[in-house]
């Protein structure tokens, strides 16, 4: 162990694999080997021994952690050869980041032999049958034991399915039940977790499954009830069930005075279901009333982008790992002069401009405390309701909500330390009236981290949109459509980065990606002048080490990491750097 604390992996490795070989049930061991593995850049092995520790202990909280962060590097062989346990132990901890296991989850069980509880041997009956027939043969085995069914469970519960083969089988086994089955099918206990880890996807996904003429002609004669399913009636309960799969519990006419008594309702799981996300929305749109508007939205485009984040709040995120007090104060160091720091020993003020859903907002909170004080912007009062019930969870008490437009909002009477607007200016009409608007409410010795989408890192997605056409579907039905579209004739032609996006996935995400009411996309040389305009200087990209390190190699002798013509040159030959968007520091010249 000695050796491993000196980071002396030559030296520790032979040792602690001789030691799992004595101790094959140490957990511990397994985590600490990967630890060290990962550092030494070993990254398949560690996850696999990440994965063996915890089916060991799925308790242990820092190895699913560690698992989490490090899978995006996961081979399809590394995949293969990880634990099912340890995976499944890892979704069941609720604080780790749920999608990267939730994708390596459905991958593992690609992967993995029907009698082992995989998939494969359905998603091949789907492509060389029908996927009428493999759902129909899947359901036909949920009475037989697998043992990694609930695996797949787990994993359509916790997050959204990025496969598209797996949703064809999905969506034909929802088809099946709405089409074929019986009344009294949600009483077949082999059925039941089937059915609730179904209902659990598609209210991650937001229902963004395509719908063939035939079920909506089935949907809408589903006779649901709110006498006979208080009564407890089978059929009301299998009708609510089959409505679930296609419509969001809380836009149900028979909810719109809330649950009431739904005890007799069976599966007593799928009251459970119902009830969570009817109340949590009824709380989401009371916290919303409460929160106060700044100024009215008077620009059109402000308007139309309002009412796109209305309907579809994005993103509907669910964990977040509480940064510690001080952490902004880290993230800024590299970027502004240490005595313009000074402020984080008093009370300051934090403006995020544009918060959407209230992620950045809490972390900034987080991170600024104990002397922060945040104020959070947004447009759409559904969004600002899914940030406050967050914070509340998490407990950020430093951080106040409002509505309010950037381009218009009065005067707040005081100066922002810090500003943080991600990905807002590239939605107005007018992206530099937005910057501009945000530096006069800049403390004079105050920073500023934007957010741009880049032209060449989105030109994938301006393909999309041409594929698609002019039009821009707002409309739960109308997105399914034009992904459905996408899905049938261009999918082989769309890149990887789309067909594994959760954001494809998902019918906010989709919509966010694709079909926004209005992005601006830029250029290095035009965010430089468009910073000469507003007398900023900047202060540098915030991007992984790797990116950095890249950069540093490529660049000309004398390039320092805040010289904008070397990262032009460099965009040009790696035009995905910035494919997330330009995120960067900038402050007043001096």
């Amino acid at each position: 162990m000695s050796a491993l604390a000196r980071k002396d992996l030559a030296r520790a490795r032979p040792l602690l694999e001789k030691a799992l070989e004595r101790r094959p049930r140490d957990a511990e061991m397994r985590h600490n080997l990967a630890g060290g593995l990962l550092h030494a850049g070993d990254i398949g092995r560690a996850l696999v021994l990440l994965s063996q520790a915890l089916s060991l202990r799925p308790t242990q909280r820092v190895s699913a952690e560690m698992l989490s962060a490090h899978l995006k590097h996961a081979s399809p062989k590394d995949v293969g050869a990880m634990n099912a346990r340890g995976l499944l132990a890892a979704l069941e901890l609720r604080d780790v980041d749920p999608q990267p296991l939730v994708r390596t989850a459905i991958a593992w069980l690609v992967q993995a032999e029907t009698k082992a509880g995989g998939l494969a041997e359905f998603l091949d009956i789907g492509r060389r049958e029908s996927w009428a027939d493999a759902a129909q043969a899947f359901l036909g085995r949920l009475g037989k034991r697998a043992p990694h069914h609930a695996l797949l469970w787990r994993a359509l519960t916790r997050g959204i399915n990025t496969d598209l083969e797996v949703e064809r089988l999905l969506t034909a086994v929802r088809r099946h039940l709405m089409l074929l089955s019986k009344a009294g099918d949600l009483s077949n206990r082999a059925l039941e977790p089937c059915v609730l880890a179904l209902l659990a996807q598609a209210h991650n996904n937001e229902h963004v499954w395509p719908v063939g003429d035939d079920e909506a002609e089935a949907l809408s004669a589903l006779d649901l009830n709110r006498a006979a399913l208080e009564a407890g009636d089978a059929a009301a309960s299998h009708a609510l069930a089959l409505r679930g799969l296609y419509e969001s519990f809380d836009r149900m006419d028979v909810f719109a005075q809330g649950c009431g008594d739904l005890t007799a309702v069976r599966p007593t799981a799928l009251t459970e279901f119902v009830r969570g996300i009817v109340e949590g929305r009824r709380d989401e749109r009371g916290i919303g009333a409460a929160i106060p508007s700044l100024g009215p939205i008077r620009d059109a485009i402000s308007a139309e982008v309002a009412a796109q984040y209305e309907d579809n709040p994005y993103p509907r995120w669910q964990n977040l790992k509480p940064p510690s007090p001080g952490a902004l104060r880290a993230q800024m160091a590299d970027y502004v002069p240490p005595t313009s720091l000074s402020f984080f020993e008093q009370p300051f003020d934090v403006l995020v401009a544009g918060c959407g859903t209230g992620r950045e907002a809490i972390q900034a909170a987080l991170g600024s405390a104990p002397h922060g004080r945040v104020l959070a912007l947004d447009l759409s009062l559904a969004s600002l309701a899914y940030g406050a019930m967050a914070a509340k969870r998490l407990g950020a008490p430093n951080l106040e909500f409002a509505r309010a437009d950037i381009l218009s909002w009065p005067d707040p009477g005081k100066r922002f330390r810090v500003v943080i607007c991600s990905g807002v200016l590239h939605h107005l009409g007018d992206p530099l009236a937005g910057w501009r608007a945000l530096l006069r409410v800049l403390h004079p010795d105050g920073s500023m981290r934007i957010g741009l989408y880049s032209r060449l890192a989105r030109q994938d997605v301006a393909r999309v949109r041409d594929l698609l056409g002019a039009a821009r579907p707002r409309t739960p039905a109308a997105i399914r459509a034009a992904r459905a579209r996408l899905i049938e004739d261009h999918w082989a032609s769309l890149g990887t980065q789309f067909r594994t996006s959760t954001d494809f996935f998902s019918s906010s995400g989709c919509r966010d990606l694709f079909f926004h009411e209005q992005e601006h996309q830029f250029t290095i040389p035009e965010i430089r002048a468009a910073l000469d305009d507003l007398g900023l200087a900047f202060r540098g990209f915030v991007l992984p080490r790797a990116i950095r390190e890249s950069f540093q190699h490529w660049a000309p002798p004398g390039a320092s990491m805040t010289d904008l013509g070397a990262w032009w040159d460099y965009e040009q030959s790696h035009p995905r750097t910035f494919s997330g968007m330009y995120q960067f520091w900038c402050r007043r010249r001096t």
